[in-house]
């Protein structure tokens, strides 16, 4: 049995060897001499010796990496071989040098991600936190029709069914659409300026009297609801496409704005009341918020291809 004494020596002994193949010039247009490549006995002698030790260490149950062997030619590289529990020896292949990414100086990247994962979710928040608005003030029938009582029972559940069917639709639509052209910014640009009409169109109603065409309100309310969502979901899976080729911690910025967007919501709902309690005009400071929150962010948004274009 080989002590850890004689382990050490020979190993030391078959690295100098090794080394001093490695280090021997080859002199470009001369003949390699042969004797320096041939193994002489005493050599043969050490790599029996030291086969023997990587046997011992197979059967103690031990992983072992012993290097280095030489490549042949003007340059010779020196490589690794690394030999799993199981006996087996895979040659490891060259590294390549991690590519470091520019510096994203004062956070600018992650501040504009953050702002973008808010404008994902805005009008969407929006709409679900005025629950009050349209239930108690532009749906309000005094009881007399039933068929309004049941919009303004319903609503929310309207609502919901018009927000996830066509986001589930345009997700997947995007889906195939970015397998074959990729992320697009351009369509993140379209997305946005399509909820900034929308959301102005739901001001624009806000401010008109609809008393008398309830069921129209509501169905364009329900349309409104449904193409915001579809330009959300278009929106969403770009962004998510392009931070996704960015280092984690950018579309942890996403995250943490999308996670954000309730919190800014309510706040936004609780300034616009606390602002003026007549319901009119505090929905349309409420949802001229919500528009103010996109013209910054289709401004950032330019900024952020700047940065990273």
């Amino acid at each position: 049995m080989l002590t850890s004494e004689k382990i050490s020596f020979l190993s030391t002994m078959l690295n100098e060897r090794t080394a001093t193949y490695c280090d021997a010039p080859v002199q470009q247009h001369q003949q390699p001499n042969s004797n320096l490549l041939k193994p002489t006995d005493s050599e043969m002698k050490l790599q029996d010796s030291f086969n023997l030790i990587r046997i011992e260490s197979e059967d103690a149950g031990s992983n072992g990496i012993y290097n280095k062997a030489c490549q042949e030619g003007d340059h010779p590289q020196a490589y690794a071989k690394e030999m799993n529990s199981n006996g087996s020896i895979s040659k490891a292949s060259a590294q390549v040098p991690e590519e470091i990414p520019p510096r994203d100086k004062w956070n600018t990247v992650q501040i504009i991600l953050i702002i973008q994962g808010l404008a994902t979710l805005m009008p969407w928040n929006m709409f679900i936190n005025a629950k009050s608005y349209f239930e108690n003030y532009k749906l309000s029938s005094n009881g007399t029709d039933q068929e309004i009582n049941d919009y303004k029972t319903n609503f929310m559940s309207y609502i919901t069914i018009c927000s996830m069917v066509p986001s589930v639709i345009f997700s997947v639509l995007n889906t195939f659409i970015t397998r074959s052209s990729g992320a697009s910014p351009a369509r993140i640009v379209a997305a946005k300026i399509i909820m900034i009409i929308l959301l102005a169109m739901t001001i624009v109603l806000a401010c008109l009297d609809s008393s008398s065409w309830i069921k129209v309100f509501f169905i364009l309310t329900l349309c409104t609801v449904v193409m915001i969502n579809s330009a959300t979901s278009v929106f969403q899976n770009n962004l998510f496409g392009i931070g996704s080729v960015l280092p984690g911690k950018y579309i942890n910025a996403v995250l943490i704005g999308a996670n954000s967007c309730g919190i800014l919501t309510s706040v936004s709902q609780i300034i616009s009341i606390a602002i003026s309690s007549d319901a009119k005009i505090s929905a349309i400071i409420y949802f001229s918020s919500g528009i103010l929150i996109l013209i910054i962010a289709l401004i950032t948004n330019r900024i952020f291809q700047r940065l990273i274009l």
